[in-house]
Formats: C-alpha cells, structure tokens, sequence
C-alpha cells in the first residue's frame, strides 16, 4: 500500500531543497559579478 503522507512530506522536502538550491545558486552568482568587476 502507498502512504500518501509520506509522499506528500517527500514532495515538500524536495520543493525545500529546490527553494534551497535556487538561493545557492544566486549567491554565487552575485559573488561571481563581484568578483568579475
């Protein structure tokens, strides 16, 4: 049988993490424009 709360708690920690992979990504970007001027 399929548990749909542990799905559904899957579903939210990969949005956490994609939220969480976005910001890193900005970061850097913004260290990297600063470190190119």
């Amino acid at each position: 049988m399929v548990k749909a709360p542990s799905i559904e708690g899957a579903f939210t920690n990969i949005s956490i993490m994609a939220l969480i992979v976005r910001r890193l990504t900005e970061m850097r970007n913004v260290h990297y424009d600063e470190n190119d001027e």
